[in-house]
């Protein structure tokens, strides 16, 4: 990565759009819908799948400690928690959460919303959690396509030794 001067052009640019994100985003965190504002933000705000998010449970720890799995699915019926986990997640882990509809979202959003994520982990060192809502799939047939949709992607796929 190349070394940007502080007295620069692109360095004082890049602050101060920055800085007019951040107000932005807190601009709209404020005027969110009201169940947006309540959603819960941390563990022990969240209500619920005590089974896999209970104090000292497997998934619990791993995102307390960081040390989130690279893939997880979420999968259950309308209202049960799936968005706000994730989110509660992006929240713990520090990363950046981003929401795509599978049914409304084609392969060029994907792809601009991974190029993003790849730019934000290199400038600022922040992952992204990807939600991918809507999917209409058995958890086994993401797992049997999930391959053909990175190559699709333009991923390349790798096979494990």
């Amino acid at each position: 990565m190349q070394h940007v001067p502080k007295n620069s052009f692109a360095y004082n640019h890049r602050m101060s759009n920055d800085l007019f994100d951040h107000a932005m985003h807190e601009r709209l965190k404020s005027e969110a819908p009201l169940a947006a504002r309540m959603r819960p933000r941390t563990l022990d705000e969240y209500i619920g799948q005590e089974h896999i998010v209970g104090e000292g449970k497997l998934l619990r720890r791993a995102i307390e400690a960081d040390k989130l799995f690279s893939s997880i699915i979420l999968w259950g019926s309308p209202g049960t928690g799936k968005t706000t986990l994730a989110q509660v997640i992006a929240n713990t882990t520090k990363s950046h959460f981003t929401t795509i509809s599978a049914i409304l979202a084609g392969k060029a959003d994907l792809r601009v919303v991974i190029d993003e994520s790849l730019e934000r982990r290199r400038l600022h060192n922040i992952r992204t959690i990807l939600f991918v809502k809507q999917v209409l799939v058995t958890p086994t047939q993401i797992w049997d396509r999930f391959p053909q949709f990175l190559g699709s992607c333009g991923f390349a796929q790798s096979k494990a030794h």
